[in-house]
């Protein structure tokens, strides 16, 4: 499979697991370490083509999403579940297997300029008030491939895709009836 986009990630084993399943372009972050030049380098990148971030499902992947999200603004991004990129010992893309790193490189997502839900009524959703707010919260963040989010990064991801509140409430009553809660 060949990605056009240049694809983001932490570290030279996410490229060489990533290199084994799909031919794209990438460039490594070197961790945390991201450096003020490797961000230069992916903001002048992405005036010619369009990126993909694909970092760990962790504080640290987060920490690099949201670092390259703030400069380069038309990013894609993929997601993968923590339970599927878990190592003996680490957790990382690298670990992850080949079905589950195309299911997350098929299902994109790009920030949308449409913010249809308000703070207030993102509260009013069964997200954070319910008993089982917790599990709804990481089943929609699931269902919508949105990564590992706490409720503040749940309220972002959905308007930064352009979620309507509707297509939300649809998706939270289907959690909950599929988990009798």
């Amino acid at each position: 499979m060949k990605i056009s986009e240049v694809i983001i990630v932490e570290g030279k084993h996410d490229v060489d697991k990533l290199k084994s399943i799909v031919e794209a372009d990438f460039i490594i972050t070197n961790g945390s370490e991201i450096s003020e030049e490797t961000l230069n380098m992916i903001e002048e990148i992405s005036k010619k083509r369009e990126i993909i971030i694909f970092t760990d499902p962790d504080f640290q992947g987060e920490r690099i999403r949201k670092i390259v999200s703030s400069r380069v603004k038309n990013a894609k991004h993929a997601f993968i579940e923590k339970s599927k990129a878990q190592g003996k010992r680490n957790l990382g893309v690298e670990f992850a297997n080949k079905d589950d790193i195309l299911k997350s490189l098929g299902d994109l997502k790009e920030r949308k300029v449409n913010k249809e839900l308000t703070w207030s009524e993102f509260l009013s959703l069964d997200i954070v008030l319910h008993k089982n707010a917790k599990q709804i919260r990481n089943e929609l963040a699931k269902c919508l491939n949105l990564g590992v989010v706490n409720n503040k990064q749940l309220f972002k991801r959905l308007n930064m895709f352009g979620y309507s509140k509707n297509s939300i409430i649809e998706e939270i009553n289907r959690i909950k009836k599929d988990f009798n809660l």
